[in-house]
């Protein structure tokens, strides 16, 4: 038995890292295709891409029932009356037109 944990030898070391290497890139593919992928020319939080919660974490930081002020000032943040927002992992990109 315990022979079986000292890694002094090169083999027993291969075998514990071999499926943690393995799994990293893999990791690395999900994750990228869980971020969220925003439509060329519509404005956006650029944080908000980078992160696989999209816009939630700015949301949650508003008082509640804040929401339309949230918009208004996303609106006026980005210049234009239309934006994009990602409201969570694995969703559809949304987009919103200030009136």
């Amino acid at each position: 038995m315990a022979d079986m944990l000292d890694f002094t030898n090169p083999i027993q070391w291969l075998t514990v890292l071999a499926p943690f290497t393995a799994v990293l890139p893999i990791l690395y593919i999900l994750y990228q295709i869980i971020l969220p992928k925003p439509i060329p020319g519509i404005p956006y939080n650029k944080h908000a891409a980078k992160s696989i919660f999209g816009d939630i974490p700015d949301i949650k930081r508003e008082p509640p029932g804040n929401l339309l002020i949230w918009i208004a000032a996303q609106s006026r943040r980005h210049n234009s009356p239309m934006f994009q927002v990602w409201l969570g992992p694995l969703t559809m990109v949304g987009q919103l037109v200030k009136l």
